[in-house]
């Protein structure tokens, strides 16, 4: 009889250092469930053969008891094999699962940063746009203003101011 060897181990989440462990029992149990599957097939191919026999068996005229008893007896040796595939079966996806949802937690924190970044640089360009409009304008009003300092050519009437030669008093 064929002895499968399940690790018994308490299923975590991966921590610090435990990534390379965690693959590497990973990796054991794929390894371990690919034998396992092609245990099933061959499985699968007995339950057949077991068919083919049992109809044989009728055909040949043996007692019903005595088939029904091969039967259970074969089903029970089967039973022994099938158990700690489903067992391992059932330990390698509690084992991915937690290691995927760790992985699907760092992806959507790093897109959640990542959105969080985007959205400042947008808000830091839209403000230096906004800053870079209005000192703009202020350069473009100093160059009117400068323009219109310069560009008064108005000619004004010549004033005569004679010299005043009295007293305060005349002033009034």
């Amino acid at each position: 009889m064929l002895a499968i060897k399940i690790p018994d181990k308490e299923w975590r989440p991966c921590q610090d250092g435990n990534q390379i462990e965690m693959t590497a029992t990973i990796e054991q149990l794929s390894k371990t469930i690919d034998a396992n599957i092609q245990l099933s097939k061959f499985t699968c191919v007995q339950t057949d053969i077991k068919v083919s026999v049992l109809e044989l068996r009728f055909e040949a005229g043996e007692n019903e008891d005595e088939i029904e008893l091969w039967s259970m007896k074969l089903d029970e040796d089967v039973g022994i094999f099938e158990t700690p595939i489903v067992d391992l079966d059932a330990r390698v996806k509690q084992s991915k699962s937690p290691s995927l949802e760790a992985a699907k937690k760092e992806e959507d924190h790093t897109a959640e940063i990542r959105v969080q970044k985007y959205e400042e640089m947008r808000l830091e360009k839209e403000k230096l746009e906004q800053r870079l409009k209005y000192e703009k304008q202020i350069e473009d009003s100093r160059k009117d203003q400068n323009k219109q300092d310069k560009s008064v050519d108005a000619k004004l009437p010549k004033l005569v101011i004679t010299k005043f030669k009295g007293t305060h008093t005349d002033w009034l």
